[in-house]
């Protein structure tokens, strides 16, 4: 069940984003940020890794000969055929895609999470606020 909602999320999520070559890619971002809603049972861990992950997006399309060629670790990661449209060359883009699944790998290891529901976590958050009435009389 938890699966087939993860790849339909994804999907959707992917085809939300509109081109052919764009979705694909966010696909797969979105199953990596259904795995860690899942894990964590919270959406604040997903939120940041979509921010980094546009961040990077951003940053890569606003990269120039200039800056690049100013920094020996950009010039090695990144390279361009004609000085203006970047991309991650193939042997550090390999690194990164490696170390990525090795995180997501070692990040499922680990149990999910356990959250109480809405009605008990009001239910202990009623039972400390009449204990401090208490304390206070």
């Amino acid at each position: 069940m938890t699966l087939s909602a993860i790849l339909m999320t994804s999907l959707l999520f992917g085809v939300a984003h509109g081109v052919l070559q764009q979705s694909v890619i966010t696909s797969v971002v979105g199953v990596v940020m259904a795995i860690i809603a899942v894990q964590t049972k919270s959406i604040l861990p997903c939120m940041l890794f979509h921010l980094t992950h546009n961040s990077m997006a951003v940053m890569l399309s606003q990269a120039n000969s200039q800056t690049i060629e100013s920094s020996t670790v950009l010039d090695t990661i990144l390279f361009s055929s004609n000085g203006v449209n970047y991309q991650y060359a193939v042997m550090p883009g390999l690194v990164m895609t490696a170390a990525g699944v090795s995180l997501l790998v070692w990040f499922l290891r680990f149990k999910p999470v356990e959250r109480p529901t809405m009605d008990v976590a009001i239910g202990l958050w009623l039972r400390r606020l009449s204990g401090r009435q208490r304390a206070r009389t």
